[in-house]
């Protein structure tokens, strides 16, 4: 479901979508025009939203959908793979100024076909993180995979307001690659977090180069399952689950201008792992 509500937390509108099974948005967002994107994953045959509805390959597994909505909450279009023989899913998304899609998430299946780009998975069965474009009639402009020896998948994505789009997220592999770029799990067997940058050139939305970008090191103990946000030119770390299982509520800001760390106020509340964070007007 999704609804509405003013400043004032009263009720503006509320409306019900989906099928028979399983539906989930994983992410939110909205654009300029104050229309609403989300993106996710179903496990019914079909989904349906208003006028518009997308097909489940296979029903044993998940498939990912993205759809754009208006402000009071009429569908605009809806997209799910063009081709997918296991689970995936949209994990995040993010809007450009002029008003473009990206996505992350993780597939499964051998390949997942989304528009014209036929992606691979190095290892099947394993998820394997994804990144795609789509205008803002719903038009897939381009996908891509980010490949590991075990299972990756993307967690977070945001864009600048040079074009540049950052991703981050999890690999448990011995090495993660993509564009011939490679980098290493300093502890192998276990979860390593990725952040990777995307430069395009914007005469060409076919033409873009993905960059390993090196930052400093998070400041504190390396954690899983965190969330993060980003508000201007700094980023926003986490919440979280550290070894041994113990449940973080601490908060880190990340400045890119000077590469450093400082500590804000503490989570108000237990400690908390996976969950979902946003910015209002960020």
């Amino acid at each position: 479901f999704l609804a509405s509500y003013s400043e004032t937390g009263m009720l503006i509108s509320a409306n019900k979508y989906g099928g028979m099974g399983n539906e989930t948005v994983q992410s939110i967002e909205t654009n300029s025009k104050g229309e609403i994107i989300i993106g996710g994953s179903f496990s019914s045959s079909s989904l349906a939203m208003d006028n518009f509805s997308v097909n489940n390959m296979n029903t044993s597994y998940e498939n990912f959908f993205l759809a754009k909505l208006t402000n009071d909450l009429t569908t605009k279009w809806i997209k799910s793979p063009d081709s997918s023989t296991n689970n995936s899913n949209i994990n995040s998304l993010c809007i450009d100024t002029l008003g473009s899609i990206y996505v992350t998430g993780y597939f499964q299946s051998n390949q997942l076909l989304i528009g014209s780009s036929l992606l691979q998975n190095s290892y099947p069965s394993n998820r394997e993180s994804f990144i795609a474009k789509y205008d803002s009639t719903g038009l897939s402009i381009w996908a891509t995979s980010i490949n590991s020896t075990g299972t990756d998948y993307g967690k977070n994505i945001c864009c600048d307001s040079y074009g540049n789009v950052y991703v981050t997220g999890l690999f448990n592999g011995n090495v993660i690659t993509t564009n011939n770029l490679t980098s290493n799990n300093i502890n192998q067997g276990y979860y390593d977090d990725y952040i990777c940058k995307l430069n395009f050139n914007k005469t060409n939305n076919s033409n873009y180069k993905i960059e390993w970008n090196d930052v400093t090191s998070f400041t504190t103990n390396g954690r899983y399952s965190s969330s993060s946000f980003t508000i201007g030119d700094k980023a926003y770390v986490g919440l979280g689950q550290v070894s041994g299982g113990y449940k973080m509520y601490d908060l880190w800001e990340f400045s890119s201008s000077n590469s450093t760390w400082i500590q804000k106020a503490s989570y108000p509340g237990n400690g908390s792992y996976a969950a979902t964070a946003f910015s209002v007007k960020g």
